[in-house]
């Protein structure tokens, strides 16, 4: 599909809530962009298999990068729809709570919806890994 800027405003009008509230750690706004059923799989699931889904998945997800991360914000760069979806770049900014250590790089998410609500949250930190996860079929 080819990149448009109404679909780039489109995107950003769907992901900046979501995001706001993420960054605001905000759990009940962000919560209410999400469908009870929501699977969150952070970028470190590619290393760790970690995964948060069902109805205690957002406080899940949140208790634990509230555990891992200080100062932690993502912010909107760009988005490109997808079956049943968006492909979001943008970036991760951050200060590691054990290591002290700032953090600041490029991410990718997919995004999956279902009645307007985000059903799936994959975040990748390798484009092909997340032009692979865009590409796949879903429900």
């Amino acid at each position: 599909m080819e990149y448009s800027p109404a679909m780039d405003d489109q995107g950003r009008a769907i992901i900046e809530p979501w995001m706001d509230a993420f960054n605001r750690r905000d759990e009940e706004a962000f919560r209410s962009l999400c469908t009870p059923e929501v699977e969150i799989r952070p970028m470190r699931a590619a290393v760790d298999g970690t995964s948060y889904s069902g109805p205690g998945a957002v406080a899940d997800f949140f208790r634990e990068t509230n555990e891992i991360w200080d100062d932690l914000e993502v912010r909107y760069g760009s988005s490109e729809a997808i079956e049943n979806g968006l492909l979001v770049q943008g970036t991760l900014k951050g200060r590691g709570r054990g290591s002290g250590v700032d953090t600041e790089m490029e991410l990718i998410w997919v995004f999956r919806f279902r009645d307007g609500l985000a059903a799936r949250v994959e975040g990748f930190a390798d484009p092909a890994e997340a032009r692979r996860a865009a590409s796949a079929s879903w429900h």
